[in-house]
């Protein structure tokens, strides 16, 4: 049987690429940006895991694997158990939700900024509360209405990240959807 820590590293270092599975992977994403905790990104995430089975991802692990070299023939065995059951499909998925994470590619992590908001005065939490929920929305792929977007972040975060979660919900959304104009402009 391959081990949690076995399947992680393969599905590193043996990675395939994502960008066709973006939208498929959307909610997983995001319960990866708000550091949800590993039950609930693998209730997440195993639907996700369903959908994308159907869509040949065993192919596409397996080739991977092939190419990478190194893997051991439990990754094999355990991709025969299933959507449902293999360790190993289930880190491919959850990895490729923190490649597509396009909040730790602007340097915004938001596990930090829950720290930070602890730490902090009114005035240095709410520019930075500010600036984080543009940073959230800019990173978010299409044209997202920034309210409805950072509310769902919230609501996502309330258990991982209280603080930043209760923030979110606070915020000036005018202030933050113009802001968001003028960063794309």
């Amino acid at each position: 049987m391959l081990d949690d820590d076995t399947a992680w590293e393969l599905a590193l270092f043996a990675g395939i690429v994502w960008d066709d599975d973006r939208d498929v992977l959307a909610p997983l994403v995001d319960a990866v940006t708000v550091w949800a905790d590993a039950q609930r990104l693998e209730a997440i995430a195993r639907p996700i895991l369903r959908d994308l089975w159907a869509n040949e991802l065993r192919d596409d692990i397996e080739r991977a694997l092939r190419h990478y070299g190194k893997a051991p023939p439990q990754a094999f065995a355990d991709l025969e158990l299933g959507p449902a059951q293999s360790r190993l499909a289930l880190a491919y998925v959850r990895q490729g939700a923190v490649d597509l994470d396009e909040t730790m590619v602007r340097h915004r992590c938001l596990c930090c900024v829950e720290d930070v908001l602890g730490a902090i005065d009114a005035d240095g939490r709410a520019a930075l509360v500010h600036e984080t929920a543009v940073e959230l929305v800019l990173a978010t792929p299409g044209d997202v209405e920034p309210e409805l977007r950072l509310r769902s972040l919230a609501l996502l975060a309330a258990d991982s990240l209280p603080r930043v979660s209760a923030a979110l919900l606070e915020l000036d959304f005018e202030a933050v959807a113009r802001d968001v104009v003028l960063a794309r402009c």
